[in-house]
């Protein structure tokens, strides 16, 4: 498996699936396959967040991670990332194409 496209497929099956949950019918039909799924989504990004976080070393004198983890990508994964957890903030995970960029 490689994991690139792992996260990608993830990607557009998390994006299509927030439109789907738009749709009344089709989210009162399965209400706990989309949380099930957001949830999936939600450990799996977060590994891979931390996990380009982990194998970012530059320079081992300098803290490189810190300097990493303020480039505006890795913000912006981040708040995709954290801020649904605490807020409903449904149309903050269409920010998740923007990974695709990379």
């Amino acid at each position: 498996i490689y994991i690139p496209f792992v996260v990608i497929d993830l990607i557009v099956a998390s994006v299509l699936l927030a439109v789907l949950q738009t749709v009344e019918p089709v989210y009162a039909a399965a209400p706990w396959f989309f949380g099930s799924f957001e949830t999936v989504s939600i450990v799996i990004f977060g590994l891979e967040y931390a996990l380009r976080l982990w194998s970012c070393w530059e320079d081992p004198a300098v803290n490189s991670r810190f300097r990493f983890m303020l480039q505006p990508i890795m913000l912006l994964d981040l708040a995709v990332l954290v801020l649904p957890l605490y807020f409903d903030l449904r149309p903050l995970r269409i920010l998740r194409l923007l990974r695709l960029g990379r």
